[in-house]
């Protein structure tokens, strides 16, 4: 094999682990979207029957508990496919960087992250520090929406429940 095309080679397995880095990074956008759009949707639904005149309170509660478990399933189904896309995007970020630095030695990426998902009380304690990355910021939405589903169903029960 020559230089040249063992250089050819690197080239396109670097090509090759930049394309399925951009993959899961476009999934992670789309899913982080497509969620929050749909857990806004049921949320707005839930205040919007929540507030109308023209149900009576029974008819409001069971929307708004059942709107609620839809919520909170939501919720725990976005959180769990951000962080499991999140770690597929990790393992191709890390291989695209293991790539480049074989063949740029000279001015190599910087190392990736040990872990793919920080926990629950580390994303908190980091997001009243300022220092939180995006997909930090949209696993902790989702896990606040689930608490607000929590709460309107919890408040919900109580004051259309008599």
């Amino acid at each position: 094999m020559t230089e040249e095309t063992k250089n050819n080679d690197d080239i396109k397995r670097l090509e090759l682990a930049h394309k399925i880095r951009e993959f899961h990074h476009n999934s992670l956008w789309e899913e982080e979207k497509h969620f929050t759009w749909l857990v806004s949707i049921v949320l707005s639904a839930q205040i919007i029957v929540y507030t109308s005149n023209s149900l009576c309170n029974q008819d409001k509660l069971i929307f708004v508990l059942v709107g609620s478990l839809i919520g909170i399933f939501l919720c725990i189904t976005a959180y769990r496919t951000l962080r499991k896309e999140g770690a597929f995007f990790h393992t191709a970020l890390s291989k695209f960087v293991e790539e480049y630095n074989a063949i740029y030695v000279t001015s190599p990426l910087p190392k990736v992250p040990e872990k793919a998902n920080k926990d629950i009380s580390e994303l908190i304690k980091l997001f009243f520090t300022g220092k939180v990355g995006v997909r930090d910021c949209f696993q902790l939405l989702f896990l606040f929406f689930m608490l607000i589903f929590v709460f309107i169903s919890v408040y919900g029960f109580l004051t259309l429940g008599n």
